[in-house]
Parts: C-alpha cells; sequence; structure tokens
C-alpha cells in the first residue's frame, strides 16, 4: 500500500490531468512554485491545508476525497477502513467513531466510547429518527423520558429520537456501545 503523500499526489496528478490543466495554471492559481506542487505530486512533499484546499477547489473536488487511500469516491464508498474513521470527542469523555461512509447519509453507526464517569448531560434531549445500540463493553444508564434503564455487555435497545433522552457510563471502567441512528422515519418502522 503507497504511503499517504504518494496516495495524494497520485490522486492529484490524475484529477489535474483529467481537468486539462498544467502544473503551472494549477501553481499559479494556489500560489505555490511549479517545483513544490511537482513534489507533492511525486509524493515527495505535503501540501498545507490551506494549499490542499486550494487545490482541491480548483480540481473541483474535496480536500477529503483528494486525501482518501482507496479509489472509491465517497458517494461510491461502501467501507471504512479501521484507520480512516473519523473520531469525534464530545464533551464529558465520550468519543465517537464513524464505522460508515457519508457523515451526511441517514444511516450512521458509530462505536461509542465511555469514559469512567462520563456522560451527556443532565439535560434530556430530543431529535428526529431513530437509535438503537449494542451494549459491548460495560454498562450503561440510558434514560428515555421518565424511565431509567441500566443496559448491559451483550444487552441492545431502540428508541425514536424524538423521545426526550441521554445517557452515561454506569460501569467503574469504560464502556463501548455499538449506536445506531437513523434520521429519517420510514412510517413502517416508528
Amino acid at each position: 500500500m503507497e504511503n499517504l503523500d504518494g496516495a495524494l499526489g497520485r490522486r492529484l496528478r490524475e484529477r489535474r490531468k483529467s481537468r486539462g490543466l498544467s502544473l503551472q495554471q494549477i501553481a499559479d492559481q494556489v500560489g505555490i512554485s511549479v517545483g513544490h506542487l511537482s513534489q507533492i505530486e511525486r509524493g515527495m512533499s505535503s501540501p498545507s491545508v490551506r494549499d490542499l484546499i486550494r487545490i482541491a477547489e480548483i480540481l473541483q473536488t474535496s480536500a477529503g476525497e483528494l486525501l482518501d487511500l482507496f479509489e472509491e469516491p465517497s458517494r461510491d464508498r461502501i467501507v471504512v477502513r479501521h484507520a480512516q474513521r473519523p473520531a469525534v470527542a464530545l464533551k464529558n469523555g465520550i468519543t465517537k467513531l464513524l464505522l460508515t461512509p457519508h457523515e451526511e447519509a441517514p444511516l450512521k453507526m458509530f462505536m461509542v466510547t465511555l469514559a469512567p464517569g462520563s456522560t451527556t448531560g443532565d439535560e434530556l434531549y430530543a431529535h428526529e429518527g431513530i437509535e438503537a445500540g449494542l451494549v459491548l463493553e460495560g454498562r450503561i444508564r440510558l434514560i428515555v423520558e421518565h424511565r431509567e434503564m441500566l443496559v448491559g455487555q451483550g444487552d441492545s435497545f431502540r428508541f425514536t429520537s424524538d423521545r426526550p433522552h441521554r445517557f452515561m457510563n454506569a460501569h467503574d471502567g469504560e464502556s463501548q456501545v455499538l449506536w445506531v441512528n437513523c434520521s429519517m422515519l420510514p412510517v413502517h418502522l416508528v
């Protein structure tokens, strides 16, 4: 497998050539030297974030798509590789790893890791959709409306997200939950 700089450079070169643009044209628009752009395309140098975003705009793509090490355009992506999972650190010791492609898709699956004592907060919150999960490790306290439930390792849950809810780690150690959110509500699932 090629390294990140090599994969990025290859994608840049392919995209640039498919658009019929020269190194000089791109370099002039970005404000970098032709030599530096050539080094980036050959995987010998890395662009700054600002330059990468500008190059992506010129090539009519996104920086995220250019950084992808796999061949599928993001809209066609089926697999999310372990090393490419976007992580979101939430407040109070909760981390969410997005396991499914397409952040904007209506169906998302996360690995939620809760540090000891972590919580989504004191306030219940609600939003559109359906949520379901499976506790893989540890135990959580799930509060949906006025019901409070302990959900332990191997237990699963499901509720509509418009019901006010919150959750917290109810274990001395770390807890992990495979969590699924679906923002669209087909009538037969409600």
